[in-house]
């Protein structure tokens, strides 16, 4: 599946594979809380804020408790990069 493999990318350090890969993953516009998780991450780690913001806010609002590891660091990630929106205010 591309949205793992985007996360394998991304975790090896490859980050243009990891964002060219993802891009391909949300071309499904699947409504999955830890494929956007992953989609936000990797725009984190790439340096698009709005992207990231935008991805970690749909994996908390299509479910605010996905991952008991992964919620937290998507909340966590989402008020470092200055988000007033959160999955409680939608």
């Amino acid at each position: 599946e591309a949205d793992t493999l985007a996360w394998v990318y991304l975790k090896s350090g490859d980050k243009a594979k990891a964002v060219a890969t993802m891009k391909k993953a949300l071309s499904r516009n699947t409504p999955d809380a830890e494929m956007r998780y992953h989609a936000g991450m990797i725009a984190a780690a790439a340096g698009d804020r709005t992207s990231a913001q935008r991805h970690l806010q749909e994996a908390l609002s299509f479910n605010s408790s996905f991952s008991l590891l992964q919620a937290p660091i998507a909340q966590k990630t989402l008020d470092s990069l200055g988000s007033r929106d959160t999955a409680d205010t939608k």
